[in-house]
């Protein structure tokens, strides 16, 4: 259709592929399948079982004691507290937060990870969590014992792009990365709050970092 309306070959950015429930995004599939890109959607629904093959290391097993500390109180109510750590899917792991008192640059990310990894230094003690990139925003959920994805539970943390004022991974460890969001609107805030994680691998951060940056380019162009 871009063709035939442009006459000519347009770059442009998906920003969305998958629904709230996890499945495919239909007009993708459909632009896909009818460019000759069938293949693409086997490699895609291959990710869907990715959470379930990610090994952490043996030293970063879940302490179900303390890693769910951090929620309210009742927040895992009676789901697992008999399960296995091996049973909780996830590729992600929330770390902490820190106050900064500006906006900030990605030179800043090392600092901070470093700051709140001192603070939280074992990592068998971080929340285990989803990520979910939207086209507007971000958000964080808890993965709980017997679960990967729960499409109604609620987010943990939440963040319009536009509030975000840097994201970036971590260069001594890539395997971090963190990101300033503002408290409030991002040209009136006066407080900022520095929030980081650890994945299984340095891809699966630079994929986090590089989605998340493409969301603050896409919000920032229309806002």
């Amino acid at each position: 259709m871009l063709l035939k309306q442009c006459r000519k070959p347009m770059q442009f950015e998906v920003a969305k592929v998958r629904s709230p429930d996890g499945s495919l995004f239909q007009p993708i599939v459909d632009l896909l399948k009818k460019s000759g890109y069938s293949d693409i959607l086997k490699e895609t629904r291959g990710t869907n079982k990715k959470a379930n093959s990610v090994k952490w290391s043996n030293c970063e097993a879940l302490d179900l004691t303390t890693c769910y500390s951090i929620l309210e109180e009742g927040g895992l109510e009676a789901r697992g507290a008999e399960q296995s750590a091996k049973e909780i899917a996830h590729s992600v792991r929330y770390v902490g937060k820190t106050g900064v008192d500006r906006r900030g640059t990605k030179s800043l990310i090392d600092a901070i990870i470093d700051s709140v990894v001192a603070e939280h230094p074992s990592p068998s003690q971080y929340l285990p969590v989803r990520v979910g990139l939207g086209e507007l925003n971000m958000k964080v959920w808890p993965v709980t014992p017997g679960t990967c994805r729960d499409a109604n539970a609620k987010p943990f943390l939440t963040h319009a792009y536009p509030i975000i004022t840097v994201v970036g991974q971590g260069s001594q460890n890539p395997r971090y990365f963190g990101y300033i969001a503002s408290n409030s609107t991002y040209n009136t805030a006066e407080g900022f709050t520095a929030y980081v994680f650890l994945c299984w691998n340095a891809n699966e951060a630079a994929r986090i970092v590089k989605g998340i940056s493409s969301g603050l380019k896409r919000t920032r162009l229309t806002t």
